[in-house]
């Protein structure tokens, strides 16, 4: 051990979980403890029994005090009761629940019953099923591994994908996560970007040919509400979104497709099974459904942290069943012709309020689908609290708007062929193969056969979904450019 000695300190409220190991820093081999009216006993550990050195080390308190808390030692079974509370002034069960759900609920979802035509109803039913349970299962997964690292280190910083890959992976883990959240979260913002204009100019013909005024006009919008520093405060944005959506875009749409069904007698022949192309299927309902990004900053606004399983976990359920429900109906009364259901909408005032409640609702969007990148960046800009960080945290989220419609005013049309490969490549990496991973070796090399056995299929699934779905994105590449 060198000049270091190696101690266990009695399991109370004011130390480490039980069974953590710390490791005294300086020349001294023995641990000075401060008076106290009654002291505590300290137990030696045989040195010649000793674990080899560990992995990591917790990074909010590395260096910073004279104790290290190191990941590797055994701990208890974590419950919700042993949940620290990150954040005690946080928000509401509801707020959380709302900022979940609308941080998922996008342009996605209208184009579920296009991705049915390249699968069939039957086979994407039954596929679209398999991957949301996979998606909530990974998302729930990213939570309860965040939830061990926090226990065994008592760090208050573990609220992001990052600090859980680097509580397990170290560095390179982290910024390996770093990249593909980041590079995930500006494409899905510059999504949004791109689908408003779209969406406008489709409905309101005095608006063709004006993307790229509508994308300036949208960067005053956007860059203010992401200039609300927490994402609590942003539920009041998502429910107004949430209610906007459901009423405007989903409504809508159902009754317009039962007027076709009861006065013009739709008979749309369906497609039951079409595996050639199913990985198209994959890849937009992935791009939908994925949440992962936003999952642990949610949980971290959260007041009441020990609840966080089910409200995050039914607040995916009911959007998967949304969205499953109303990419079929779309499916069966033909609206899967079209790229997006608007585009077979029938001309008319319902057609109109369909397309700007959209609007509406992606610009309520924005800021959730880029709060991953601020939390992972804005650290790194300068400490909290440094008196100037605030004009530092406002500049960068501004910069980051003008990045987003930057990226949408270049690559303009050809940015669906971008978000196909995006969901699926970066999505199955990020939403399917990680979150398993962190799973199995936050506990290595204690980790459970049960463990392994429920993770190590996702992680096949996911790679093969990335495979395949990176397939497809490259035959309509070249289908596009042949």
């Amino acid at each position: 051990m060198g000049d270091s000695a190696v101690v266990m300190l009695d399991d109370s409220s004011s130390s480490p979980p039980r069974g953590a190991f710390l490791r005294k820093k300086g020349p001294s081999t023995a641990a000075t403890v401060s008076p106290t009216p009654t002291p505590r006993a300290l137990t030696p550990t045989p040195l010649a029994k000793a674990k080899p050195t560990p992995r990591l080390s917790s990074r909010s308190g590395a260096g910073t005090g004279e104790f290290d808390v190191l990941l590797d030692a055994p701990t208890a079974a974590v419950t919700d009761s042993d949940i620290v509370e990150l954040n005690p002034t946080g928000g509401s069960n509801l707020a959380a629940w709302m900022n979940m759900i609308k941080s998922m609920m996008g342009a996605g979802l209208l184009a579920i019953p296009k991705a049915l035509t390249s699968s069939g109803l039957l086979l994407g039913i039954i596929s679209f099923c398999i991957l949301a349970t996979i998606c909530i299962y990974t998302m729930l997964s990213l939570v309860s591994t965040a939830r061990k690292l926090r226990q065994r280190s008592r760090s208050k910083k573990i609220v992001t994908y990052g600090d859980v890959a680097f509580g397990v992976f170290g560095k390179k883990g982290e910024l390996f996560v770093h990249v593909f959240v980041i590079t995930m979260e500006i494409i899905f913002a510059t999504g949004i970007v791109i689908v408003v204009p779209q969406t406008l100019e489709a409905v309101f013909p005095s608006l063709k040919g004006s993307s790229t005024l509508i994308q300036a006009v949208l960067f005053v919008p956007c860059s203010l509400l992401c200039l609300i520093s927490l994402m609590k405060d942003l539920w009041v944005i998502s429910l107004l979104g949430v209610a906007v959506y459901l009423v405007g875009v989903v409504g809508s749409t159902f009754y317009l497709g039962v007027d076709l069904i009861v006065t013009e007698h739709v008979d749309y022949e369906w497609e039951y099974a079409t595996w050639s192309s199913l990985g198209v299927f994959m890849g937009t309902s992935i791009y939908a459904l994925e949440g992962i990004n936003q999952i642990l900053p949610v949980e971290a606004s959260m007041k009441h942290q020990g609840q966080a399983m089910w409200v995050l976990g039914s607040s995916n359920i009911v959007y998967c069943l949304v969205l499953v429900v109303y990419g079929s109906f779309g499916y069966v009364v033909g609206f899967g012709e079209c790229d997006v259901v608007i585009a077979c909408l029938p001309p008319g005032i319902l057609q109109k309020i369909v397309s700007v409640a959209l609007c509406l609702s992606l610009v309520a969007s924005y800021p959730l689908v880029v709060y991953p990148v601020f939390e992972m960046v804005e650290p790194l800009i300068a400490p909290v609290t440094v008196s100037w960080f605030a004009w530092k945290r406002r500049a960068f989220r501004v910069a980051i708007v003008a990045t987003t419609i930057g990226i949408a005013v270049l690559t303009g049309k050809n940015f669906s062929l971008l978000s196909a490969f995006t969901g699926a490549l970066l999505s199955s990496v990020a939403g399917f193969i990680f979150p398993p991973l962190l799973a199995i070796f936050v506990d290595y090399p204690n980790t459970s056969k049960w463990t392994y056995a429920l993770n190590v299929p996702v992680i096949l699934i996911g790679v093969a979904s990335a495979i395949f779905g990176l397939y497809s994105s490259v035959l309509d590449v070249v289908d596009k450019f042949a």
